[in-house]
């Protein structure tokens, strides 16, 4: 069985930008699954609640299921600064919305 593992990146990149990029490498390399570590980025505008927030990287991973098996993310990792609260509160709302929207 021939693995092939892809990491693709866009440094600053916010949520709701992702999804054009995010199909566009899916052309590339057609992946069974999917492991999407996003939206750190989001945390420094103010304007962008939480919620918000998990809102983009749902519709993200929910726009990915269109052309994959399986789609997983990470949530958004630990950080020692004035964003950490929110980060929380981000990945509060992810589990949420993964449990409704069948996403690991």
């Amino acid at each position: 069985m021939k693995s092939l593992v892809s990491v693709r990146s866009i440094s600053g990149a916010s949520s709701k930008g992702m999804i054009d990029h995010v199909k566009g490498c899916l052309k590339d390399v057609e992946p069974d699954s999917i492991l999407i570590h996003h939206g750190t980025n989001d945390l420094k505008y103010k304007q962008r609640k939480a919620k918000d927030i998990a809102d983009n990287i749902i519709n993200l991973a929910i726009t990915v299921k269109k052309d994959v098996k399986e789609v997983f993310f990470s949530g958004l990792t630990f950080r020692n600064d004035k964003w950490n609260e929110k980060r929380e509160k981000v990945n509060e709302s992810l589990l949420d919305k993964c449990e409704r929207n069948n996403i690991m």
